[in-house]
């Protein structure tokens, strides 16, 4: 996925998302999942962040995080 830039969104079943990200180079990809909770948020959604797993890709320039967060909730 060379040159790609892909955000992938997951909602489960018990209401935790998961959010993973490939193709962003350095600490960009823990910027744009900012980013995209920042939108969520401003749309009503705020998401609480559980853990965030940096994959070994994540210091070999192509990076790719797994954020879990918990039940979006509506405010």
């Amino acid at each position: 996925m060379l040159g790609r830039k892909v955000i992938s969104v997951e909602i489960k079943s018990d209401g935790t998302v998961e959010v993973m990200t490939n193709g962003f180079a350095g600490r960009s990809c823990i910027l744009e999942y900012e980013r995209l909770a920042s939108r969520l948020k401003a749309l009503g959604i705020d998401l609480e962040t559980r853990q965030l797993v940096l994959l070994t890709d994540f210091y070999y320039g192509e990076e790719r995080a797994n954020v879990s967060t918990g039940t979006g909730s509506k405010t």
